[in-house]
Parts: structure tokens; sequence; C-alpha cells
């Protein structure tokens, strides 16, 4: 149980390295490829099956008796298998037995299936490639690039560094996401409306570090050790700073209908 467990896990951790991918435009083309392509994939297969299914069982009965690499027909599977791949067939030992239907097993299997199949296999890969790599290319260039940004510029780019040195002793972005998206839920239930429906100069979207310091349960404020200053060091924020004049100025031109009137001020109509 405990190497099918470890061979479980390591199965997933192979899978997720696909997740992973998508922080790069040029690694995400590969999981958007196979994602537009598996349809087609698919009818790939069953008619790749059919063949080697077929293939399988003639080889099974002209050559079974003689040879061991299609006793069964699990055998044979595996020797089919192995033959598209390697091209590697003992001819010389099928021929001994039938010269005629060795030669035209042969030359068929070659024909259909290393040949016509693979490459339409190629084929519906190359396609969809060039698909994704086109829609990739068309959502970056509407962000202003000429073309897509290899992993070595991104690694060295002026935000990853940032991203790195301000990290440093920050909250986890995981809770952080999760603390905003509590916060976003409860303002879309307080107005009753999609969080961008929401009106700009509303005062409740002006997030404080407390108000997200707040989402966060008590238990993993503590077990975390997360203050403010770690809030406040995730890169992942942008802070707005004003003064105290600058901010009464603010309010006061969004909320000049609330502040009371002085007893000499006139409304004007």
């Amino acid at each position: 149980m405990r190497v099918a467990d470890g061979q479980e896990r390591v199965t997933q951790c192979l899978l997720r390295t696909f997740k992973f991918y998508r922080f790069q435009p040029r690694l995400a083309i590969v999981n958007q490829t196979l994602g537009a392509a598996y349809q087609d994939l698919l009818h790939f297969l069953m008619m790749f099956m059919t063949f080697v299914m077929a293939f399988s069982v003639i080889a099974h009965i002209l050559f079974g008796p003689e040879l061991f690499a299609f006793s069964t027909f699990a055998e044979s599977m595996n020797s089919i298998y192995v033959m598209m791949l390697t091209a590697a067939v003992d001819v010389a030992s099928m021929a001994h037995i039938d010269g005629t239907m060795a030669v035209l097993f042969y030359l068929l299997y070659m024909f259909l299936v290393a040949v016509i199949l693979l490459n339409v296999l190629l084929a519906i890969l190359v396609d969809s490639y060039m698909k994704a790599k086109e829609a990739e290319l068309e959502k970056w260039q509407a962000l202003g690039y000429d073309e897509l940004p290899n992993m070595i510029t991104q690694c060295l780019s002026y935000q990853t560094l940032r991203h790195l040195v301000l990290s440093i002793g920050s909250m986890h972005e995981d809770l952080l996401l999760q603390a905003l998206m509590n916060i976003k839920n409860r303002l879309e239930e307080k107005h009753e409306c999609d969080f961008f429906e929401i009106p700009v100069e509303d005062p409740d979207l002006a997030i404080t570090i407390n108000d997200i310091l707040n989402e966060i349960p008590e238990r993993i404020r503590i077990s975390d050790k997360i203050t403010a200053d770690k809030i406040y060091k995730c890169s992942a924020l942008q802070f707005y700073h004003e003064d105290e004049e600058l901010l009464e100025e603010h309010m006061g031109e969004r909320h000049e209908e609330d502040l009371p009137l002085e007893p000499t001020e006139q409304v004007q109509s």
C-alpha cells in the first residue's frame, strides 16, 4: 500500500506541474494545446486502438503458435506497440512461419500505423499548437506586447525582482487572496450587486490593512504570526498614502452635499 500511495502522489505531482506552467505564456501554450486538441485526440485514440487491437489479433493468430512475442493477446499488444515505436520487427522469424503474410503484415502495419496514424497525431497537435499560440499572442498584444515574453526576460524583470525582495517576511499570497475574496463577497452581499458595479466613490471600497487583518481567522493569525507589517510587505498589494489635507479635500469634494452648512451660508438654488 505504501508503494501504491507513493506512486499516486508522484503522479499527482507530475500532473500538477501543468497547472504551474500557466504562469509563463510560452509554457502555457502547451496546456492550451492539449486543451484545444483533446476532442480530436479522443477520436484519434479510438481509431488508433482499433488498428492496434486488430493487428494484435492478426499477429496472434498468424504467428502466436510459433513466436513468444505473439503467444498471447497481451504479448501481441505489447509487441505491436514496440514495433510502432522502434520499428524493430523480427520479420525473419515471422517469415519462417509464413513468408507472404509476414511481408504483407509488416508493410500494412508500418504504412497504416507508423506512417499514417502517427502523422495524423502530429498534425492534430501542430494545428492545435498554432491556434493556441495565436490566441495567446493576441491576448498579450492587447496588453501592449509585440511578442510573447520569454521566461528569462520575466525572471530578470523589475517586477519579479521586486516581488522576490518584498515577499521576504510577508504573508502567504493564498491567504491574502482568501481574505480579499471574503471582503469582496461581503461587499457584494451588502450592496446586492456585483463588486464591479459598486460605485467607485463608495467609501467601502477603501480597504485598509486592518480590514484584511480582521478577515483572517484569529487562530491563523496566531499560528502564522501574521501582523499588519506582514500584510504591508506583500508585493501584490499597492497602498495609497494621502496626507490629512489632501484627504479632507478629497472627501469634501466627494461628500460635499453631506457637510453641514454654516449659519451664514445660504443654499443656492
